[in-house]
């Protein structure tokens, strides 16, 4: 039940991101008129979103000297190493904790972007007036 709720909740975030970076973009973009500019800066920030979305999925890290686990910032899977052996203990919604992650890490990327077009707008807006 957590696991929807924590989806549900990513899913908003991502959508409001989505709609504050488009609203900035188009405020930013009549101030311009330069087109390339901004679709290579946002081409750039999506690449990082990507990229830091992978690593939120995939890392793994060390609790303490027996256990392990994998993806953050929710963790996926955990592994508990003891007498040579590995257990492991893999939540059964790891697929879809691991996609949210991924989100998670393109989601911040896309709020970033969104606050640096909105300071970018109001620098604009204030040399204008």
């Amino acid at each position: 039940m957590i696991e929807i709720i924590v989806f549900i909740l990513v899913t908003v975030y991502l959508y409001i991101s989505y709609k504050s970076l488009m609203y900035n973009y188009i405020t930013v973009k009549a101030y311009f008129n330069k087109q390339s500019y901004f679709m290579i800066v946002s081409t750039a920030f999506i690449i990082l979103g990507i990229i830091l979305g992978i690593i939120f999925a995939v890392t793994q890290y060390k609790i303490n000297q027996r256990y392990t686990a994998i993806s953050i910032p929710l963790p996926a899977a955990f592994f508990e190493y003891e007498n040579g052996k590995i257990i492991d203990y893999v939540n059964p919604l790891a697929f879809p904790i691991i996609v949210i992650n991924f989100f998670i890490g393109v989601g911040s990327v896309q709020i970033t972007e969104s606050f640096c077009l909105l300071l970018l707008k109001r620098k604009f807006v204030k040399a204008r007036a």
